[in-house]
C-alpha cells in the first residue's frame, strides 16, 4: 500500500487539505483547484516554482502559477524558446540558432555566421513549431548521468550546450526532453506539454527574426510590435564587441570564469552599456563607432591615444576595451588586432574614463604581485604612478577623490609629478 502524504492546496488565499499517494505527479491533482487547468503553467511547492510533472514526496503546500502572473509568463516564454530550438533542429540541423536580447514582448534570434534569415526559413520554422504544438507532446524533466548528458548533446550537435558541461560536471544533469528526438539543459520549469503554447509569432527583423509572445498582463493576445531601433543598435554593438573578445555563449563566459577574468568582462561591459544608455537618455545623436586596427611595430596605447584622441592621457580608455585579451597595459603585440572605441567626451564620460585609469593602475600592481622577481617591476611601478598622473591631469583632484583606491606612496609621487606637469 502506497504511503500517504498531506498536501495543503492554496488558491486565492483559501486553503484545502488533501491526502495523496507519495510520489504522485502534480498534474494529476490539478482538478482540485477551482480555476481552469488551462490557465495553470506551473506549481509552487513550498514557494519553489516547479513544473507540473514534479512529484510530491513529502507534506507540503502547493499553489498554482497562473498564466497572467510574471512567473507564468516566464514559464511560457522559456517553453516557446525550447520549442523553437526543437523546430530549428528538425528544419535545419546544420545551423546553430542563437538567442539574443529581448525586444518588446519578444526575443531576437539569428543563425551563427549568417547575415540574414529568409522568410522561407522563418515560415518553415513557424510551421514546424505549430506542428509540434498541435501534437501536444509532453515536455519531461529528467535527471541523467553526466556521461549520458554528454552523449545526448553530442548526438544533437548542440556544441555550446555540450561545452557548458566542461565547466559543470556533477554526477547527474537535469535536462528537458521533448518526445524522443530533442533535449536541452534544464534551466527552470517549462509547461507540461506543447499544446499550451498556441499563441506566438515569428517576425523577420533586421538580420534575424523575433520570437514574439504575449505579455503577462494579457496572456491571451499578442500586442502590436513597437520597434525600438536605438535599443536594438546598443545590443548589436554590444554583441559585436562580445564576438571580438570571443564571448558569444554561456560556455565562453564559463571559460572566463575558469580563467578568473569574469570581473574584467563585467567591468568593461557595464562601462560600455552605461555610456550607450546615456546616449539614449540625453537624446544625443546615437552613433557609437569602434575601430578595429592591426597594431604596428613600436606602437603603444599611449601613442594610439595621442593619434586617435589627440590626448595621450586617455590611453587607459583604449586599454579598458582590450584588457580581457591583452591584460598587460604595457604590452601590445605587433600584428595583433585592437579594439578602439570612439573618442570619449572628457566631461560626459568622466566616470568611465576614471574607471579605466584605476583599472590600468591596478593591472600594473597585479603584475608586480604575480611576478615578484621580475626585472620589469620597477618600470611597472613607475608606470602605475604615471597612469595616476594622467588622471590628475585630466581631472583636477582625481587623486584625492580616489585616495581610498590608490596606495599613499603612489598618490604622493603622482601629485608631485602632476603638479610640475600642469604648471
Amino acid at each position: 500500500m502506497a504511503k500517504k502524504i498531506n498536501i495543503t492546496i492554496i488558491e486565492n488565499n483559501e486553503k484545502k487539505e488533501i491526502s495523496v499517494d507519495e510520489g504522485i505527479q502534480v498534474h494529476t491533482i490539478l482538478h482540485h483547484f477551482k480555476t481552469s487547468i488551462d490557465t495553470i503553467y506551473g506549481i509552487k511547492i513550498n514557494n519553489e516554482i516547479c513544473s507540473l510533472d514534479s512529484r510530491l514526496t513529502y507534506d507540503c503546500d502547493i499553489e498554482p502559477v497562473f498564466n497572467n502572473s510574471k512567473s507564468g509568463a516566464e514559464i511560457y516564454r522559456r517553453s516557446l524558446c525550447f520549442i523553437l530550438a526543437a523546430a530549428a533542429y528538425n528544419v535545419c540541423p546544420e545551423k546553430r540558432l542563437l538567442v539574443g536580447h529581448s525586444l518588446g514582448h519578444g526575443y531576437y534570434y539569428t543563425f551563427d555566421g549568417e547575415n540574414s534569415v529568409s522568410n522561407d526559413l522563418i515560415n518553415s520554422l513557424r510551421k514546424e513549431m505549430e506542428k509540434l504544438i498541435s501534437q501536444d507532446i509532453l515536455i519531461q524533466t529528467s535527471n541523467v548521468s553526466y556521461q549520458k548528458a554528454c552523449q545526448i548533446f553530442d548526438r544533437l550537435c548542440l556544441k555550446e550546450t555540450r561545452k557548458q558541461l566542461d565547466y559543470n560536471c556533477p554526477p547527474h544533469i537535469a535536462i528537458n526532453i521533448l518526445g524522443d528526438f530533442f533535449a536541452d539543459l534544464y534551466v527552470s520549469p517549462l509547461v507540461y506539454s506543447t499544446g499550451v503554447l498556441k499563441l506566438f509569432d515569428l517576425l523577420q527583423y533586421k538580420s534575424g527574426f523575433l520570437l514574439r509572445f504575449p505579455s503577462s498582463s494579457e496572456p491571451d493576445k499578442l500586442e502590436n510590435f513597437e520597434d525600438q531601433p536605438k535599443l536594438y543598435e546598443i545590443y548589436e554593438k554590444y554583441k559585436e564587441w562580445g564576438r571580438r573578445v570571443d564571448v558569444t555563449s554561456v560556455a565562453s563566459l564559463n571559460k572566463l570564469i575558469a580563467n578568473r577574468k569574469i570581473n574584467d568582462f563585467i567591468d568593461i561591459t557595464e562601462t560600455y552599456q552605461q555610456k550607450n544608455i546615456s546616449k539614449i537618455e540625453t537624446e544625443d545623436e546615437f552613433e557609437i563607432s569602434f575601430e578595429e586596427l592591426v597594431v604596428q611595430y613600436g606602437s603603444s596605447y599611449h601613442k594610439l591615444a595621442a593619434e586617435k584622441y589627440e590626448n595621450p592621457h586617455l590611453w587607459p580608455y583604449i586599454y579598458e576595451a582590450n584588457r580581457i585579451t591583452s591584460p598587460d597595459p604595457d604590452l601590445i603585440i605587433s600584428g595583433k588586432r585592437l579594439f578602439v572605441p570612439e573618442k570619449p567626451d572628457i566631461e560626459k564620460d568622466k566616470e568611465q574614463i576614471s574607471k579605466s585609469i584605476l583599472n590600468a593602475y591596478n593591472a600594473y600592481l597585479l603584475m608586480c604581485e604575480k611576478e615578484p622577481s621580475s626585472p620589469k617591476n620597477e618600470r611597472r611601478k613607475n608606470l602605475a604612478v604615471r597612469v595616476i598622473v594622467s588622471g590628475e591631469i585630466l581631472y583636477s583632484g582625481f587623486i584625492d577623490e580616489y585616495s581610498q583606491r590608490i596606495l599613499p606612496e603612489y598618490a604622493s609621487l603622482a601629485k608631485n609629478i602632476a603638479r610640475h606637469q600642469i604648471k
